[in-house]
């Protein structure tokens, strides 16, 4: 029988969601980056601004699958400390890249990529049972920490806003916002705060723990061994381990990869007015005039941390499976609306008209992921054994972190943001199929409501 050794309370929450705030502070520093220079951004481009995003997904992905090698180490508490002690190098190299007159695109990439970091250990498991409230505890712990997400995208702008001598005063050339309202252009942008904070708030809770007495242990971390009794091999043999990663690259994947690429995404529609003739792009300015993509993005995520203990409930309530393929049923059609209204403020001289009903159906996306997200937790739980469930589900998290990855990059493929989100609704579609015929059929070997 597995020990649990996870320790999942409100510091180690706290090191988790300051972790997972560093990291997500991309999906704000992209969008300040875009506004500097109109729609270039200092001349990186909006594919090149995508792209970093999706360089911290491919990060904390990584980081992920090896956490799920080294096994039940990696949800240690002091596995947790020390990471974020770790954290303090790249939130003071982001302090030092961006307090530079000319920001370095390549300077840029390396440290997005160590910021993935952050993302490597968001999710505090404990050890599954099979009680009826599985799906509802381990949603609620899920959503505790992924409030990091809107603690960045809520407090990043506001901090750029404070004059400071230690970092450089960028001026912006659009108008950009905060969830206080709109800034002109011109406004200067404090933008190294965002990595001083960071940098201030791990070397704090790190400090803490030392404090405490309960410094961190310097041990030598290694990987499980690959043998036939080797838990992890045991679960990846499981083929319902790789029918439940297909669905929670759908939910969580969907949450995560929106969450981090959402908000620029609303800067490259709306910011920018687009005059067209003939097919033919004649003229793009800077929208004066737009809604601003960082007063209102954090919604978003927010709505798919709250939606996270109802989709517990219901699974807990109705079955994993059911739940789930309604929520893919339901961010299937959401996004082919949002690849239609994309497509109409894309092609439009005045974007913001369509502004509002793109806020609000993604909105509708991101709880349709977050409810997901637990379904498919609750169905983990009730398919594999207790000593393989807590595998499986380091598995699929690290899979779903992927979501960060091919989201942001598959919006940098192509100026025309619908496309990407048809690509999406045939991918939550075919997911919804699978669903309905693998756990959902009563005849079927799988079936599991």
């Amino acid at each position: 029988m597995q020990t649990n050794h996870t320790t999942v309370n409100t510091l180690t929450n706290l090191h988790l969601a300051a972790g997972m705030a560093l990291w997500a502070s991309w999906s704000v520093l992209v969008v300040l980056l875009a506004a500097l220079d109109g729609s270039t951004g200092t001349g990186i481009s909006h594919a090149e601004l995508f792209e970093l995003v999706a360089i911290s997904g491919v990060s904390a992905t990584m980081l992920q699958l090896g956490g799920f090698f080294i096994g039940e180490r990696a949800m240690r508490a002091s596995f947790i400390y020390a990471n974020t002690m770790v954290l303090i190098i790249p939130a003071l190299l982001l302090a030092w890249a961006l307090n530079q007159q000319l920001l370095q695109l390549n300077h840029l990439q390396w440290i997005a990529l160590a910021c993935g970091a952050g993302g490597a250990q968001f999710i505090a498991l404990q050890q599954p049972n099979q009680s009826a409230q599985m799906g509802w505890q381990m949603a609620v712990n899920a959503a505790i920490v992924g409030i990091g997400i809107v603690v960045a995208q809520v407090l990043a702008p506001l901090l750029v806003t404070i004059p400071s001598g230690f970092a450089f005063a960028h001026a912006s050339s659009t108008s950009w916002g905060t969830m206080l309202g709109s800034q002109a252009p011109n406004t200067p942008m404090w933008l190294a705060n965002i990595g001083w904070a960071a940098a201030i708030i791990l070397a704090l809770l790190t400090a803490n723990k030392i404090a405490k007495g309960q410094a961190l242990k310097a041990k030598k971390l290694k990987c499980l061994p690959l043998s036939t009794n080797c838990q992890p091999l045991k679960v990846l043999r499981n083929r319902h381990t790789w029918f439940m990663t297909l669905l929670f690259i759908m939910a969580f994947g969907s949450f995560i990869g929106f969450a981090m690429a959402f908000p620029l995404s609303v800067q490259a529609i709306f910011a920018t007015t687009r005059e067209w003739q003939g097919g033919e792009l004649i003229e793009a300015a800077a929208n004066h005039g737009a809604p601003n993509a960082l007063t209102y993005a954090w919604l978003g995520p927010l709505c798919g941390i709250l939606a996270r203990p109802i989709g517990g409930w219901l699974a807990d309530s109705y079955g994993g499976a059911k739940v789930t393929w309604w929520c893919a049923l339901i961010l299937a059609t959401s996004c082919l609306l949002a690849a239609q209204l994309s497509d109409w403020a894309y092609y439009s001289a005045t974007p913001e008209r369509w502004f509002l009903a793109y806020i609000l159906v993604f909105m509708l996306i991101f709880s349709a992921a977050g409810a997901a997200s637990s379904a498919v937790c609750r169905s983990i739980t009730q398919l594999f054994p207790a000593e393989q469930a807590s595998y499986a589900l380091r598995w699929v998290l690290a899979l779903g972190t992927a979501g960060a990855a091919y989201i942001p990059w598959l919006w940098s493929l192509t100026d025309q943001p619908g496309l990407a989100l048809v690509g999406f609704s045939l991918f939550y579609l075919i997911c919804a199929t699978f669903t309905r015929i693998t756990y959902l059929r009563r005849h079927s070997v799988h079936y599991n409501p």
